[in-house]
């Protein structure tokens, strides 16, 4: 078949599913050592056990995260499954962030979980008992084997990487095609700090039940036999009830359904609806357990709050695609929310351009129209909060599909059909997914370990002396709320002492001015107020007015007045004892932890500067030594 004939499906389920043209001998690389370079590399990745070499190699590069020990998430599942909150939790329930349960709430608003501006319906309750159970197992078994959870962790994403060049064979006819596409997605540095994190378990399970799905749908729709369907059905609704977004996969059964489904349009959409019936039931599901994310500014629910997912979305969406496409992390976004219009911006303009580099093959290649659309698809799902590399699990299975066949398309055919942009381009995919991510991906590895790192240093640096216990920790300014809230998990599971109350009174990027007023009270007032940043919203979508009071066992928080948009920039906390009272410790956020601060006098004011989230002496020399097993 030529490279220009309409992609041909096959009845034989024993072959690709579609046929691509590209068995030619590489053209345009001349008799030198490029070419012979190229010649070993396909026959290495056509060799029959090259995906098994594959998969072994990036566990190889995952393999030092076994004693990279807890991180945040981690000590907050340990401490639900062991009871070590204060309060009953659900023990299997180890997703439910921020609680609906009103007991839950203010017990957890005292440990400091919780900021005093968090709204009165906002909730973030994930429901994933899939994932839930093998953490529930980590926790009630082996809680101190934290080598043993990475272990598990690295045992998924294997599967994955094996389930997904599995996917590539069925989809590329190329043997050494197929395995570049495994490749490219088995040494993307975006899944490194996912992998090496075993809290985030549940995305690799939800992407590896979809892959599996969709290998079972393809099964069912040639053979026509209903156990293929039923095997896919199931793997899906396990998608779902590992991760939420799991349900990204059917971005791609979508896509099937479009691109390689023959027949009339009814009957490529008739073979999507037993998936959408198990996407309604879990959703319907999901709500009449009291799950989902409610009244929360940073994760948007396309059902409860679609104008704003909708708006959002616009500048996420093409970020995840973007990034992919660049190599480039998708948090970037987290540290610099200001670059957010720019970068949305720069990555359509990317997406864009990959679409016109690979255009031809979007032309004539079903399969490429098939990774194109899941691809695309897939982010809409993902875009309901500030990107992150863990949502690119499923962008990426249908772009390192295409950018394989775009490194092969090029190759083959040279610089006389190829044009100079997309040569280029087909080079730059292989330099970022062939030479700069591999060897990055060990070192995005490490990131999880680096950030517990600095995590327990900064918990480290809060003062605690005699009676701890029993003193009011006042924090006047955090640099994000996502840290603040996670500062307090961290310090419970590493067993250091707690003080009776923990409050923050302010979290941002921003100059904070601190006024006291009488003996037991401050004044706080931002130039840019408080929820500033997206990703400072989570507790909190509701507008604020002017008067509203938040009573604490502590201290009273009362809002002075608001931002043009309904945020606070000037709130008056009222405390039960003096200032002055040595219950009190009153800390800010500098450039290596926290620092104490002293209260000003009555009437006197002073002003706190922000510091960078990330502490100052980030390229330190070493890394917190861990041991194999954790027992703090």
């Amino acid at each position: 078949m030529s490279t220009g004939s309409v992609p041909k499906i096959l009845a034989d389920p024993s072959t690709p599913r579609i046929l691509v043209d590209a068995d030619s001998q590489p053209r345009g690389l001349g008799d030198g050592w490029a070419s012979a370079i190229a010649s070993f590399i396909r026959r290495r990745l056509g060799r029959k056990h090259a995906r098994l070499e594959i998969a072994g190699l990036a566990l190889v590069l995952l393999l030092p995260t076994v004693s990279s020990g807890l991180v945040i998430d981690d000590f907050f599942h340990r401490l639900v499954v062991e009871r070590k909150l204060g309060v009953p939790v659900d023990r299997v329930n180890v997703f439910e962030f921020i609680t609906a349960n009103p007991t839950l709430r203010a017990r957890f608003t005292e440990l400091g979980l919780y900021p005093w501006w968090m709204g009165a319906h906002t909730q973030v309750s994930y429901w994933r008992p899939a994932a839930a159970l093998t953490h529930f197992i980590d926790y009630a078994v082996w809680p101190r084997a934290a080598w043993l959870m990475h272990l598990e962790n690295l045992a998924w994403y294997g599967g994955l990487v094996l389930a997904c060049a599995a996917l590539y064979r069925r989809f590329i006819s190329t043997a050494w095609i197929a395995t570049l596409a495994a490749a490219f997605y088995a040494f993307d540095h975006a899944h490194a700090c996912p992998a090496a994190w075993v809290a985030n378990r549940g995305a690799l399970m939800a992407t590896l039940f979809g892959v599996l799905a969709l290998l079972g749908h393809d099964r069912w729709r040639v053979r026509g036999e209903r156990r293929y369907g039923l095997l896919a059905a199931a793997s899906f609704a396990l998608a779902l009830l590992s991760a939420e977004a799991g349900a990204a996969i059917a971005a791609y059964f979508f896509a099937y359904a479009v691109a390689v489904e023959q027949g009339r349009a009814r009957q490529r959409l008739l073979s999507l609806l037993p998936y959408g019936l198990i996407a309604a039931a879990w959703r319907i599901s999901y709500r009449v357990l009291g799950h989902g994310a409610v009244a929360s500014g940073a994760n948007l629910d396309p059902v409860i709050d679609p104008r704003a997912f909708v708006l959002h979305a616009m500048g996420a969406g093409p970020i995840l695609l973007g990034s992919e496409i660049a190599g480039l992390p998708a948090e970037a976004m987290f540290e610099h929310p200001a670059w957010t219009v720019a970068a949305s911006l720069a990555s359509v303009a990317l997406v864009v351009a990959f679409a016109y580099a690979v255009l031809p093959l979007l032309r004539r290649d079903a399969s490429i129209r098939f990774f194109a659309i899941g691809a695309a698809v897939s982010v809409v799902p993902l875009a309901g909060t500030f990107p992150s590399d863990r949502y690119l699990f499923w962008v990426g299975l249908g772009m390192m599909g295409i950018a394989a066949r775009l490194v092969a398309w090029a190759f083959q055919e040279g610089p006389r059909r190829a044009t100079g942009f997309r040569y280029g381009f087909a080079c730059a995919c292989l330099l970022v997914r062939g030479v700069v991510s591999p060897l990055v991906f060990p070192l995005r590895a490490a990131g999880p370990g680096l950030l517990e790192d600095d995590f327990e240093r900064a918990a480290e640096s809060i003062p605690r002396g005699q009676g701890f216990d029993d003193k009011t920790v006042v924090v006047l300014s955090g640099p994000a709320d996502i840290f603040d809230v996670c500062l307090p998990i961290v310090a419970l599971g590493r067993g250091l002492p707690a003080p009776a109350h923990m409050y923050t009174l302010y979290a941002g990027q921003d100059d904070v001015t601190v006024f006291r007023g009488e003996a037991s009270s401050l004044e706080l007032r931002s130039q840019q107020g408080w929820l500033s940043r997206f990703t400072d919203r989570l507790f909190r979508d509701a507008p604020q007015h002017p008067g509203d009071t938040v009573r604490l066992a502590e201290m009273d928080a009362e809002v002075e007045s608001v931002t043009a948009d309904g945020r606070a920039d000037a709130a008056k906390f009222r405390f039960k004892h003096d200032l002055n009272d040595p219950s009190l410790v009153f800390l800010a956020w500098g450039a290596r932890g926290f620092e104490t601060v002293q209260p000003p006098p009555p009437g006197a004011s002073l002003t706190l500067s922000p510091a960078p989230f990330v502490l100052a002496d980030v390229m330190r020399p070493h890394v917190r030594n861990r041991p194999v097993v954790d027992d703090p």
